[in-house]
């Protein structure tokens, strides 16, 4: 199971960084990279807390991230986390 951490504001890359095995990724990741798979987040977001496990293969280790629906367009697919 991947796990997602946010960091603070002006953090690399999206808000948040990605933990498989205690080493942080950079690059895309092969199950449900593009966070396509599970609860649809809307039209806008939803905030997912610390232990959600509402992205397929992926769970919120600390803080919170948005999971991102439809309010901006996604770089990969159509979903997205801040």
């Amino acid at each position: 199971m991947r796990s997602i951490r946010t960091l603070a504001a002006g953090a690399v890359g999206i808000g948040a960084t990605i933990l498989i095995g205690g080493a942080a990724l950079v690059a895309a990741v092969g199950t449900n990279g593009s966070f396509e798979a599970g609860t649809d987040p809307g039209a806008l977001f939803t905030t997912e807390s610390p232990a959600s496990t509402n992205i397929t293969g992926w769970t919120v280790d600390s803080g919170n991230i948005d999971y991102i629906g439809r309010y901006w367009t996604a770089s990969d697919g159509a979903r997205s986390i801040d």
